[in-house]
């Protein structure tokens, strides 16, 4: 049917390894693109948790006067409220310091 010469032959040879390396670099650039995105992806995510996990210096700084002055507020109502509760809980305590007291008197006497 076709009959080559053996320069068509060579010259056909050369044109498919030249093909087959040319797909193959083009796999290799691709995969190498797609793993550079990938890292990047990953870079830049690591760097958002980072950036979430550091604490703020002054919490609502940028935020408006009138919500941080509501802030300032509420940080002294937190103070009360927990002074309330520490002065309360030493109160308890301590009357549940006397009951265990009498109640080891009355043991006591009644025991005698």
């Amino acid at each position: 049917m076709f009959e080559l010469t053996t320069q068509q032959s060579q010259m056909m040879l050369l044109a498919g390894i030249i093909l087959m390396g040319w797909i193959l670099i083009r796999r290799q650039i691709k995969a190498r693109y797609r793993q550079n995105a990938q890292s990047r992806n990953d870079h830049d995510f690591a760097k958002t948790l980072a950036r979430a996990d550091k604490p703020r210096a002054i919490p609502l700084a940028s935020a408006p006067p009138e919500t941080q002055r509501w802030q300032a507020e509420m940080l002294d109502l937190q103070r009360e409220l927990k002074a309330e509760l520490d002065m309360k809980i030493v109160v308890v305590q301590s009357l549940i310091r006397q009951a265990d007291e009498k109640i080891s008197q009355l043991s006591a006497l009644k025991q005698q």
